[in-house]
């Protein structure tokens, strides 16, 4: 009789700790997984939009209203690009 009892009495102990362990899975899946998502998806955004920004500002492909008519000026523009590019590195 006192074994059943306390079987009956570590059954319920350890439902309750499950219990307990779920609720913790449950809240960490709530409030940290969007979370790391987020940060995931910024990464990748940034990184996307770097690479973009970057292949964007390579000489050749300045937009024409961008681009100096004088050969002269048009060099010291590429320099100035080439410059910033390797500080933005």
């Amino acid at each position: 009789m006192l074994f059943k009892f306390l079987d009956n009495v570590f059954t319920v102990v350890g439902l309750f700790f499950i219990s307990i362990l779920t609720l913790i899975g449950i809240t960490f899946a709530v409030t940290y997984i969007p979370v790391i998502t987020g940060i995931i998806v910024t990464v990748i955004v940034l990184a996307w939009a770097n690479n973009y920004i970057q292949s964007w500002l390579k000489p050749h492909k300045l937009p024409k209203f961008l681009q100096a008519k004088n050969p002269i000026l048009r060099d010291m523009q590429k320099q100035l690009l080439i410059g910033f590019k390797k500080s933005s590195l």
